[in-house]
């Protein structure tokens, strides 16, 4: 029994040894064993909407995750592990294009949050940080609600395992809400630590690497109003270097950390193309759009208009449609489109001479993550080729970086934040700027399961990688948010 598409973007991969606990880990599924005691997984599921998420093959177990949060798709535990739980009802209605198949809640419904000037709601509550906790508000960007899995037709037996976009996968962040967070003690442990003679950096690191990005707002704010001063001016002041750097990023709020990237690389002489394309892939709509607005506060001036500046040709395209925020964000697979796109990928690349570059453009950055998995499963049978390898023989340069990284963010989006960070630490010198990217934005999101990717895909841990290549008070910040506490 074959169950479509592979979540972690590749087929005819053998269960392997996982290098924790002695679990099983299987690339056809994005979830990550832990070594509590196992749990088996219900039978595969066979037919229609699939209450939970079936594991490829039978018999197969896959340990649980020693908490449980509500919410989910159709009731799976966003924990990751992945481990089934009792199915939930969700709302099924009827659209003329979408037939009698149940799909998701209009992806504008997202929830209210404090303030309505921004999307970014505050920290709350006990629970895991990052996206995709229903009722739970996050630290970081805000997300639709927890939905059904998957809508599948034309007969396809359920799906395995589907990430449905970035950052709508439920992670688990290393930072996660204090339970005992005084905003004006904290303001005043800073103020003593940066106060005379000397700087206690120990303090600092402590503090900040154990308050989330709305707690480290709070603080940033009533520290004006208690001393007059700005919090930030006055870390920038007394820390320097890479260390700076990092503490810096933290004291941000996650757009104008996103803006000042984006602003960063195309500011100086040359591209960094990487950095463009690493934060348009990873963000969703809503982000985007937050991106844009601050950085037109920040820079009075309009993304894209920058974007167009500094890039050409096929790239500048790329670029600017991943910059719309304009991606399907619904987790419905129409599998006839699916084998439609997958055919006009073909004819725009393997099957003539020269290659079609704006289709792939048109599709690979306007359908939704679960409808792309569906495109390149097809895209297979089409081609008798991987769509990896179909581009790597049509494309070359900086476009050829920008599509397969959205192939991958697709395919595993931990993986490709593993596959960054293992970039940024190897060979001679080390890109801290890439490293400090991926660790803060990553760091309330699904920094936990990155870290397992990268110690399954590498054989050493994320930690030992940046003991070895950093120093000083940097290593230390850095070691303090990937261990967490």
């Amino acid at each position: 029994m074959s169950y479509y598409p592979p979540s972690a973007g590749f087929q005819g991969a053998s269960q392997q040894p996982y290098p924790f606990g002695g679990a099983v880990y299987d690339p056809f599924t994005s979830g990550y064993p832990q070594p509590q005691a196992n749990v088996s997984m219900p039978e595969p599921f066979s037919g229609g909407l699939a209450p939970s998420y079936p594991v490829p093959g039978s018999g197969s177990s896959i340990p649980s995750h020693p908490q449980s949060y509500p919410g989910g798709y159709m009731g799976v535990s966003p924990v990751p592990g992945m481990v089934s739980q009792p199915p939930v009802a969700m709302p099924s209605y009827q659209s003329a294009h979408m037939g009698s198949c149940a799909s998701y809640p209009p992806q504008s419904s997202y929830p209210a949050f404090a303030s309505s000037a921004s999307v970014y709601p505050p920290m709350m509550g006990p629970g895991p940080a990052g996206y995709g906790v229903p009722g739970a508000p996050v630290g970081a960007y805000s997300l639709p609600p927890a939905m059904a899995a998957p809508c599948v037709q034309s007969g396809y037996q359920a799906t395995s395992a589907v990430p449905i976009g970035t950052s709508l996968v439920q992670g688990h962040g290393t930072i996660r809400p204090h339970g005992m967070f005084n905003v004006e003690e904290d303001c005043k442990v800073l103020r003593k630590a940066m106060k005379g003679f000397g700087t206690d950096e120990k303090t600092i690191i402590d503090l900040i690497s154990r308050r989330t990005n709305s707690h480290r707002q709070q603080i940033r704010n009533l520290y004006k109003t208690m001393y007059g001063r700005d919090l930030v001016h006055d870390l920038s002041s007394e820390l320097s270097f890479k260390f700076k750097q990092t503490v810096l990023a933290l004291m941000m709020s996650p757009a104008e950390y996103d803006a000042e990237e984006l602003n960063k690389a195309i500011r100086y002489l040359g591209t960094d193309e990487e950095t463009l394309v690493e934060i348009l892939c990873t963000r969703t709509n809503q982000q985007l759009n937050e991106i844009k607005s601050v950085y037109r506060r920040l820079y009075n001036r309009e993304l894209e208009r920058d974007l167009i500046g500094d890039t050409s040709g096929h790239f500048r395209r790329l670029i600017v449609s991943l910059s719309t925020g304009g991606r399907r964000e619904d987790g419905y697979v129409d599998i006839q489109r699916a084998r439609m796109d997958a055919m006009e990928l073909y004819q725009a690349g393997e099957r003539r001479w020269g290659t079609d570059e704006s289709k792939f453009n048109q599709i690979l950055c306007s359908q939704s993550h679960a409808q792309l998995q569906a495109v390149f499963e097809e895209y297979k049978r089409v081609a008798h080729r991987t769509i990896e390898q179909s581009l790597r023989n049509e494309m070359s340069g900086e476009l050829l970086m920008g599509m397969l990284a959205i192939v991958s963010v697709v395919q595993n989006p931990r993986r490709y934040f593993a596959e960054r960070l293992h970039r940024a630490l190897r060979g001679v010198g080390t890109n801290d700027d890439a490293l400090i990217r991926v660790i803060v934005s990553r760091s309330e999101v699904d920094l936990v399961e990155i870290k397992h990717e990268f110690q399954y895909a590498y054989g050493q841990t994320l930690e030992a990688f940046i003991a070895d290549d950093t120093s000083g008070d940097y290593k230390k910040m850095l070691l303090a948010i990937v261990r967490g506490y």
